[in-house]
């Protein structure tokens, strides 16, 4: 009966207004172009939602996107070609650190006797194969990440696998952050006050620190689901993983990249006043103050090499609080610096290695 009705009302109305020689899916109205008009308004109304009431509006707009997780998202380069490109320069990358984090290990065993690694190894010595096991693991981990997602050319599946990746990632590039800073922060009490900090019997203050914050931070993360794909690997979800991401790399290399900057820059003001202090004393003096330098020069290469990898990431992490769109070249850049750890570390040994003195000459800095 209603439909009758609604059939003579639309009738009237084309007599009052007929239609133009144009089909009504000309208009400019784009909505009106997207429902099939007929000449009986029940059979256009059944043709439009024949399942739902003649005010329902609802069904009539689509649902928003909302993903649900980062595999709801497309893998970084995908759009543009540079995916492969991006895992090919990873691979390269961590590689070659690789080979060279292996190569400092084995010269750093060759050089001293492993019996005696907390009793005559020199602090900078220590610290040089704890960074080179941290990008030795990281290494391994992450190339097979990368290897894996060129073969399946897309996000690692599946998500467990993704998972383990990212929490190998948080806790070795996060025990290698915590590292480094603990590594300016002594610099800094060699050169200002002349005193080593305690880090007890075999480094055990140090390593809890640096190894167990992370670990327990990436623990507690994976049992709240918070490991998945991001743009072009595993580490924080997308999605899920957002203020995780936030409170555990956003911040933390924000924050320590800015403390050790302030501490690298206090640490060289004051090596080169002591540089010419020794140039004004003699005896005893003179070899104290030469021995301090020399420990503080060594350990600074550290933070020197973590600008050279870590800088890239800490202006992402700014730039991201700002915008999130990240210029592609950045992004390489990232890639390459962020990967290649082992190297620079390779390099901070040998320079340690050529300004050693004879082993009796050694201090324990």
């Amino acid at each position: 009966m209603s439909a009758n009705v609604s059939d003579k009302l639309f009738t009237s109305s084309r007599q009052f207004f007929p239609r133009s020689d144009g089909d009504v899916s000309s208009t400019a109205d784009p909505y009106v172009s997207r429902i099939p008009v007929t000449e009986n308004v029940s059979t256009t109304r059944d043709l439009f939602d024949p399942l739902s009431g003649d005010n329902d509006t609802a069904s009539m707009t689509a649902d928003p996107f909302v993903p649900r997780s980062g595999y709801d998202f497309p893998v970084l380069g995908m759009d543009d070609g540079t995916f492969v490109y991006l895992h090919s320069l990873a691979i390269g990358s961590l590689s070659t650190s690789l080979i060279c984090a292996i190569i400092t290990i084995v010269l750093s065993f060759r050089t001293n006797n492993y019996l005696t690694f907390f009793s005559k190894w020199s602090r900078s010595e220590r610290y040089v194969v704890y960074m080179a096991i941290c990008d030795g693991v990281f290494n391994i981990s992450h190339t097979i990440e990368h290897v894996h997602g060129l073969v399946v050319f897309g996000h690692i599946r599946p998500k467990e696998l993704c998972a383990f990746y990212g929490f190998m990632v948080t806790v070795f590039i996060g025990a290698q952050n915590l590292l480094v800073n603990v590594i300016a922060i002594s610099v800094l009490f060699i050169i200002y006050f002349d005193k080593n900090i305690n880090f007890g019997k075999r480094d055990w203050k140090l390593l809890l620190y640096c190894f167990g914050v992370p670990f327990v931070g990436a623990v507690t993360a994976a049992a709240n689901d918070q490991f998945g794909p991001i743009e072009l690997f595993c580490a924080f979800d997308q999605v899920k993983g957002r203020m995780s991401n936030f409170l555990f790399n956003t911040i933390p290399i924000i924050v320590i990249t800015g403390v050790n900057c302030v501490v690298y820059l206090l640490t060289w003001k004051r090596i080169r006043d002591q540089a010419r202090e020794v140039k004004q004393t003699m005896g005893i003096e003179n070899c104290r103050l030469r021995t301090s330098s020399r420990a503080a020069r060594n350990m600074s290469m550290f933070v020197a090499a973590f600008f050279a990898q870590w800088s890239g990431v800490a202006v992402h992490a700014v730039w991201g609080l700002v915008t999130p769109h990240i210029h592609m070249v950045l992004y390489f850049l990232i890639v390459f610096f962020a990967n290649i750890g082992g190297l620079l570390n390779l390099i901070v040994f040998l320079i340690i290695r050529k300004s050693q003195p004879p082993r009796r000459a050694r201090t324990t800095a």
